[in-house]
């Protein structure tokens, strides 16, 4: 009797044990999972304002080639 409760108590220890490794290795991929999701809509931000930037040259440039047509402005830059 005594080495069945032994063998049970071992038993239940090492389910213990599992169940908090699991639970470790869970938390762990959790963090990960998040990081990299972070990352991925960090990339998709830089992504968007490198176009908004490239978008913002090319209309400011139309709009100044037009202005300069139109009434025949140049800019002058002071060093």
């Amino acid at each position: 009797m005594v080495v069945a409760a032994r063998n049970a108590r071992a038993r239940y220890a090492s389910y213990l044990a599992q169940q908090k490794e699991e639970q470790e290795a869970e938390k762990r991929n959790k963090k990960r999972k998040e990081e990299t999701d972070a990352t991925h809509e960090l990339e998709g931000r830089c992504k968007q304002l490198k176009t908004d930037i490239s978008s913002l040259l090319s209309t400011s440039k139309e709009l100044y080639e037009k202005c300069e047509k139109k009434w025949r402005v140049t800019v002058s830059y002071k060093s």
